[in-house]
C-alpha cells in the first residue's frame, strides 16, 4: 500500500512538473514569435480608414537588461488588482495594474535576463494548483514585466509600471479582488461614481469595459 501511494505521488509530481515545462516551452514561443512578428508575412496589422492603429506601447525593467514592444488596442490603465499574488509579487500599493497588448505583435530584448514565476494559487502552499498567468520578472532588478497565460495565448499582459511610453489617464477605475485586501490599503471612495469596487473578478474584463467605452482601438 504504501508502494502504491509512493508511487501515486510521485507520478502526480512527474505530471506537474512536465506541466510546468510545457508551459515554459509555450511561453518561450510567445517570445521567439514575437521576435520575428517584425518580418513574418501577415503578421504587421494594416489599419483600415475607418479605424485608428492599436498603440504601440514600449516598456522596460528598471536596470535595463530587459525591455519590450507590444501593441494594444486597450492599454487604459484602468484596472487595480488587489489579489495576494498581485499584492506580493509586484504591488508596493498594495494591488497591480495590467493592461493588455497583442502576443504575434510582441517584441523583446534581453530575454536570457527574463525569470518566469507561476504561483501556487494558496500561498505558501507547495502543493496548490498553479496560477495559468507565467509572470515574466527581470533576474537583475526584480522588476515585474508581464504576464502571458497559455489558456489564452493571444494576448499578453504587461505590467503598467513596466511601460515608458505615456499611457493615457482613465476616467474611472475598477477595484477588483478587494476580498483579498490588505487593511492598511485605503481603496479610493466612489462618490463620483468613478472608483467602482468588487469583491471578486468582475464580469466585465479588460477588453469589454474598453469595447463598452468605445476606448478599443
Amino acid at each position: 500500500m504504501l508502494l502504491c501511494k509512493a508511487h501515486l505521488l510521485s507520478s502526480r509530481t512527474e505530471r506537474a512538473a512536465t506541466a510546468i515545462v510545457l508551459a515554459r516551452r509555450q511561453s518561450r514561443r510567445v517570445l521567439q514569435s514575437g521576435r520575428a512578428a517584425k518580418t513574418s508575412a501577415g503578421v504587421n496589422y494594416k489599419p483600415s480608414a475607418s479605424k485608428p492603429r492599436e498603440m504601440k506601447l514600449k516598456g522596460s525593467c528598471h536596470c535595463g537588461a530587459v525591455s519590450f514592444e507590444v501593441e494594444s488596442k486597450t492599454p487604459q490603465p484602468f484596472m487595480h488588482c488587489y489579489c495576494t499574488i498581485c499584492r506580493k509579487t509586484q504591488g508596493g500599493g498594495g494591488y497591480t495594474i495590467n493592461i493588455m497588448g497583442i502576443s504575434e505583435t510582441f517584441s523583446a530584448t534581453g530575454t536570457e535576463s527574463v525569470s518566469i514565476y507561476r504561483a501556487p494559487m494558496r500561498q505558501h502552499d507547495p502543493k496548490a494548483e498553479l496560477a495559468g498567468n507565467m509572470r515574466h520578472f527581470c533576474k537583475t532588478c526584480g522588476s515585474h514585466l508581464w504576464a502571458w497565460c497559455p489558456k489564452y495565448p493571444a494576448y499578453i499582459y504587461p505590467v503598467a509600471s513596466a511601460i515608458d511610453t505615456p499611457l493615457p489617464v482613465p476616467a474611472e477605475r475598477n477595484h477588483i479582488m478587494l476580498d483579498s485586501k490588505e487593511l492598511w490599503v485605503i481603496v479610493p471612495p466612489d462618490a463620483a461614481k468613478h472608483e467602482h469596487q468588487f469583491k471578486q473578478y468582475p464580469d466585465e474584463g479588460i477588453e469589454e469595459w474598453h469595447k463598452k467605452r468605445k476606448l478599443e482601438a
